[in-house]
C-alpha cells in the first residue's frame, strides 16, 4: 500500500509538474505572439491632430469629423484649433465674456458632440462664450504651454484647468504611452523646457511602449509584483508627486499667464472612474487643495459630489457602450449625462454669492 500511495503521489505530481511547464509554455507563446504582431495603439493619433513642436500635437484647425464617435457624434475644430462648443451662435453672451476650458481628454469631450461638452454647456449656462483648449492625452505641463501661447487669440476672463490624476502623471514623463512631448523641470525658481522641438511622432516609439507594458500580462510578472509589491507603474506613477514644487511652479506661472490676459485662473479637479474610491490620488487632490488656499485660487473639486451621486448615476456618467463606428478609446469617458452633470455643477460652484 505505501509503494502504491508513493507511486500515486509521484504520478501526481508528474501530472501537475506537466501541466504547469505546458500552462507557462502556452503562455510564453502567446506573448512572443503578441510581442511580434504589436502595433500602436490607433487611438492615440487621430485625423484632428497634427504634430506641434512645442505641444507634441494639437488639433488642425478648421477640422470637422461628422460621426468621429459614432454616428452622428461629431468633432469640429475652429480656425484657432479649438474644439469647436456652438456657443457663439445658442448664446446671447455677455458682451466681451468669454472662458476658456483647458484639460486632457475629459476636457476635449472625447466621445461626444461639440455641443455636449461640459465646457460648451458650461458657456451656456454661464451666458459666456466658450473656448475649449482640451486635448486627449495631455499633460498638466501641455495645457499650461498651450495656454501660454494661443490664449490670447480668446477673448476671455476665466481659465478653467480641468485637472485629472491621468494628466499630472503624464506630466512626468517625455513620452507616455510613446507619445513624444515636452517634459518640464525647474531650474532653481525657474520652470525650464526641456525635449523641445518635440520630434514627430513615429509608430515605432509607440509600438514599443506598447510592448513594454505586455511584460505585465505575464503572470510571473504579476505574482511578483504581488509578491514583493515592486510595480514599476506604481513607481513611475509616484514620480509627480516627488515633483509636486514643479506642479505648483507651473501652475503659479499660469496663473501669472492669466493675469497678464486680464483673466483669472480656477482649478477644477474632474472625477475618473479611478477617483470613485478612497485611493493614492486622493493625497494629490488635498495637496491641490492646499496650493489653491495658499495662493488664493479658486479651487473645485467635483470628486466628494460624484461619489455622493447614486451608484446607477454614476455609472450612467461614464461611456460603457461605444458604437462601433467610434474612434478607438471611449469606454470610460465622460457620457452625455456625465458632461452635463460637470458643468450644472462647476456653474453653482462658480456662481456669485447672492446679494
Amino acid at each position: 500500500m505505501k509503494r502504491v500511495l508513493a507511486g500515486t503521489v509521484v504520478s501526481l505530481a508528474i501530472v501537475i509538474a506537466t501541466l504547469c511547464l505546458l500552462e507557462g509554455a502556452a503562455s510564453a507563446l502567446l506573448f512572443v505572439r503578441d510581442y511580434r504582431n504589436a502595433s500602436p495603439p490607433s487611438g492615440l493619433i487621430r485625423p484632428h491632430t497634427t504634430h506641434d513642436s512645442l505641444l507634441g500635437w494639437v488639433n488642425r484647425p478648421g477640422f470637422s469629423s461628422p460621426d468621429e464617435y459614432g454616428k452622428d457624434i461629431g468633432l469640429t475644430t475652429t480656425a484657432l484649433g479649438f474644439r469647436a462648443t456652438g456657443t457663439a451662435d445658442s448664446v446671447s453672451a455677455q458682451e466681451g465674456q468669454g472662458l476658456v476650458c483647458s484639460g486632457d481628454s475629459y476636457t476635449l469631450g472625447y466621445g461626444v458632440s461639440d455641443d455636449h461638452t461640459w465646457c460648451a454647456l458650461l458657456g451656456i449656462y454661464t451666458k459666456r462664450r466658450a473656448f475649449n483648449m482640451g486635448q486627449a492625452d495631455y499633460g498638466l505641463d501641455q495645457s499650461a504651454l498651450w495656454y501660454e501661447r494661443d490664449a490670447r487669440r480668446a477673448p476671455h476672463q476665466v481659465q478653467i484647468l480641468g485637472v485629472t490624476d491621468a494628466q499630472l502623471e503624464r506630466m512626468a514623463s517625455s513620452s507616455p504611452g510613446g507619445r513624444f512631448k515636452p517634459e518640464l523641470a525647474l531650474d532653481g525658481s525657474k520652470v525650464v523646457t526641456h525635449g523641445v522641438p518635440v520630434p514627430a511622432q513615429t509608430a515605432t516609439a509607440m509600438r514599443d511602449a506598447v510592448r513594454a507594458r505586455m511584460k505585465y500580462d505575464l503572470r510571473a510578472v504579476q505574482a511578483f509584483v504581488r509578491i514583493t509589491g515592486v510595480d514599476g507603474r506604481a513607481t513611475q506613477a509616484k514620480r509627480i508627486d516627488e515633483r509636486w514644487p514643479l506642479v505648483e511652479k507651473v501652475l503659479d506661472d499660469l496663473a501669472a499667464a492669466n493675469a497678464s490676459n486680464g483673466s483669472r485662473l480656477v482649478l477644477a479637479y474632474l472625477p475618473s472612474k479611478r477617483d470613485l474610491r478612497p485611493s493614492s490620488p486622493d493625497e494629490r487632490r488635498k495637496k491641490l487643495a492646499a496650493y489653491a488656499q495658499r495662493r488664493g485660487t479658486t479651487f473645485v473639486d467635483l470628486t466628494s459630489a460624484m461619489r455622493a451621486l447614486r451608484p446607477d448615476s454614476i455609472d450612467l456618467s461614464f461611456i460603457s457602450r461605444v458604437p462601433a463606428s467610434a474612434a478607438p478609446g471611449t469606454t470610460n469617458q465622460y457620457s452625455d449625462l456625465g458632461h452635463a452633470w460637470i458643468a450644472r455643477t462647476l456653474a453653482e460652484k462658480l456662481a456669485p454669492p447672492a446679494p
